[in-house]
């Protein structure tokens, strides 16, 4: 695999962008998901101290992780801004480079939560008839 310096060029990172943007899309479509499986979760079990403590701890969780996409989202537009005003700034690939790094460490934790919450709900499903 070629080093990944080599395809440093606005293409790539315009690129790369575009397909942050979507994967943002598809982490906040999930999360408006599991939201709604939350209410069903807490209406199924509504006196029971211990689900709605978990709800509730998801609930925040997913407040934080909403909060994470906007300002990778902002970054992210600032990156594509930043590529074309001013191409020559030296620290524009380094930025690059960081916030790529700050998208995997997203996905990842993202893959944590998701795995955890569903052994959440599935743990505290609303009871099948």
């Amino acid at each position: 695999m070629k080093n990944i310096s080599e395809f440093e060029d606005k293409k790539f990172i315009h690129s790369e962008n575009s397909e942050w943007n979507k994967k943002l899309d598809f982490y906040e479509d999930k999360i408006n998901f599991f939201q709604s499986e939350l209410f069903e979760v807490m209406k199924s079990n509504p006196e029971d101290e211990k689900t709605n403590n978990h709800v509730e701890n998801y609930r925040m969780l997913f407040i934080e992780k909403n909060s994470l996409i906007n300002e990778l989202r902002k970054r992210i537009a600032d990156s594509e801004h930043n590529f074309v005003s001013a191409p020559e700034d030296t620290t524009l690939v380094p930025a690059h480079h960081k916030l790529r790094a700050d998208i995997h460490e997203f996905d990842d934790n993202f893959e944590i939560l998701k795995n955890n919450y569903m052994q959440f709900v599935a743990e505290y499903a609303i009871p099948r008839r």
